[in-house]
């Protein structure tokens, strides 16, 4: 119930709308070196690979860079090709994940340029990453990490157009665009939450199923499989 004001925090203080802009003021990059970045990698665990995997569209389609999503644990055992021009991006609700930052570690020890979604200041992936993009949704109670799905996807949106300004693939027109797209977000989700009535009544209706199947194409696929995490961790 609380995500419409999650987002209007994640987003807070880091975007203008007349004229539209993206500012992030832990960024470490120059505006040159954005565009030596040759691909992104995507790195997570759980609902913050989720996230990944929906931030591999928007950098792709906002921001006009080549990415990839990884999931954190596997990423130091493939031996990854990594360099000065790729950029690592790790996303962590408490940047104290273990594998996460083993991860991090891994691409350190190849030079690659590392930024760091996380909601926890001074935490080790923020120490660890040349720079950070702080969601401040809050603590999160319970195992099932709501807030921090939509406030990593929003940070991961502001990124990707940071990231296409610098690179000159948005133009002032697109950059309007995309952030008002943005900016309905929490009245959207604030509708999606009027239902509450009628989610109770799925779950009365369905409560005795033993089996489900999430399906989703494209940038909803993630979304499914987040859906069926979350059935499975509360149920």
């Amino acid at each position: 119930m609380e995500q419409p004001g999650v987002v209007h925090r994640s987003i807070g203080g880091k975007v203008s709308f007349e004229p539209a802009d993206v500012r992030l003021p832990n960024f470490p990059f120059t505006p040159a070196q954005v565009r030596e970045i040759s691909r992104v990698v995507l790195i997570g665990m759980g609902t913050s690979l989720h996230a990944c995997m929906v931030a591999r569209y928007y950098m792709e389609h906002i921001a006009g860079i080549p990415a990839e999503v990884d999931n954190a644990s596997e990423f130091r055992y493939r031996g990854p090709i990594l360099d000065s021009r790729t950029l690592v991006v790790s996303v962590s609700q408490s940047g104290e994940t273990a594998d996460t930052l083993a991860a991090m570690e891994e691409a350190a020890h190849h030079g690659a340029k590392q930024i760091t979604i996380c909601n926890v200041e001074g935490s080790q992936t923020t120490r660890m990453a040349h720079g950070a993009v702080f969601i401040s949704v809050g603590p999160e109670i319970g195992v099932a990490s709501t807030k921090s799905l939509a406030g990593s996807m929003a940070a991961l949106y502001l990124l990707a157009v940071y990231l296409g300004k610098l690179r000159g693939a948005i133009d002032q027109g697109r950059m309007e665009t995309l952030l008002n797209d943005l900016a309905t977000a929490p009245r959207l989700i604030g509708q999606a939450l009027e239902h509450n009535g009628h989610y109770e009544r799925l779950a009365q209706k369905y409560g005795d199923y033993f089996n489900f199947l999430y399906l989703g194409r494209g940038i909803n696929m993630p979304v499914a499989m987040e859906g069926a995490l979350k059935l499975k961790e509360v149920s």
